[in-house]
């Protein structure tokens, strides 16, 4: 169970590091193309942690198994801390896409009301000249 779990941690960093190069390319459907899969990584996760979490009788016992069975503490920790790190990027990333979007958007609007409340130089014809 320990293995499969950290073998599952590696393919969501995987994953997740996907989804930054894919941003840092510009290629937004691409990134938003592998959440499902992200999704179902985490799912399996709690379909295997789940059940174990819920008959945990408290202490450390566990944490030691975990040590015992070949460091897969450390091995999930440090997974576990560049998945949240690299989702902090990718937040960030997403974040300066959105205002700069917006700022387009903003300006395209600008365009937009200063078209439609200029007068036309040329009188009813909307500036086409015959």
């Amino acid at each position: 169970m320990s293995d499969r779990v950290d073998a599952l941690l590696l393919e969501l960093l995987d994953a997740v590091r996907s989804q930054r190069s894919a941003l840092e390319e510009g290629d937004t459907d691409r990134a938003l193309a592998l959440l499902p899969k992200r999704h179902g990584i985490i799912q399996e996760i709690q379909n295997i942690d789940g059940p174990f979490l819920e008959k945990k009788s408290g202490g450390h016992s566990d944490d030691a198994k975990a040590v015992r069975q070949g460091g897969s503490l450390e091995s999930r920790r440090s997974s576990l801390n560049q998945i949240f790190a690299l989702d902090r990027e990718i937040a960030t990333m997403v974040r300066h896409q959105m205002a700069d979007i917006a700022s387009r958007l903003d300006d395209v609007d600008k365009l937009k009301r200063f078209f439609r409340n200029s007068a036309s130089p040329l009188g009813g014809n909307d500036g086409v000249v015959a």
